[in-house]
């Protein structure tokens, strides 16, 4: 019914193929690689692992839920970033050191909203700011890593479209991940072009690498 009141429109043929086995079979497809993926993964890296995975986790109903969600947000993206980014989820999600459910719901809400440009950008900040003191992030004195500007992003990180680049880092300000350094009252910054990373933002990023302990000892 609906390919026939589309007749010859333009988009017939996309649409038949997103109604076809075929569109069933490639997200299935995509279920498969992620899944060797993942297994190829964690099986090169077992002998660093196996000491700090919680194997009673990995047995229980609980991560049979996480792995299916990661599963199912790993068949909507081709983007290899995102993809990384959901099997560190999945991996971290069964840490020995490891926030409770309320914590990885709010993470894995993050991680829905977030593509692999914005995960790159974040990225970028964390890894220039994770070792930064909450005063000085979130002070007005400026200094070799605070704040991050665009332009400090994009001349190191060329394959990333600048104008891509400001859209994804006003996102990750809106969603808390990140803050505008103009914000915090710095008369000097530059509105919506130099940021700094948030608690929520350091937070989301030591469980995604792994480094909930860090915030426990």
């Amino acid at each position: 019914m609906i390919l026939a009141s589309l007749g010859s429109a333009p988009f017939a043929g996309g649409i038949a193929s997103l109604l076809s086995d075929n569109a069933r079979k490639r997200q299935e497809i995509r279920y498969r690689n992620f899944l060797i993926d993942f297994a190829k993964y964690v099986d090169a890296r077992w002998d660093d692992l196996q000491r700090h995975i919680d194997e009673d986790f990995v047995s229980s109903e609980e991560f049979v839920t996480v792995m299916a969600e990661g599963l199912e947000e790993a068949g909507r993206t081709a983007d290899e970033t995102k993809l990384r980014y959901l099997r560190d989820y999945i991996i971290n999600s069964a840490m020995l050191d490891r926030p409770d459910i309320k914590w990885r719901d709010v993470f894995k809400s993050y991680l829905g909203q977030l593509s692999g440009t914005h995960l790159v950008c974040l990225q970028h900040v964390f890894d220039r700011q994770q070792q930064v003191s909450e005063t000085d992030r979130m002070g007005q004195v400026r200094s070799d890593d605070v704040p991050i500007s665009i332009n400090q992003f994009s001349s190191r990180n060329p394959g990333v479209d600048e104008t891509l680049a400001r859209l994804c880092f006003g996102d990750l300000a809106n969603t808390g991940l990140l803050v505008d350094w103009r914000s915090l009252g710095n008369r000097d910054g530059v509105f919506q072009e130099e940021y700094c990373i948030t608690g929520s933002g350091l937070h989301f990023m030591w469980f995604m690498e792994g480094k909930w302990r860090m915030l426990r000892d």
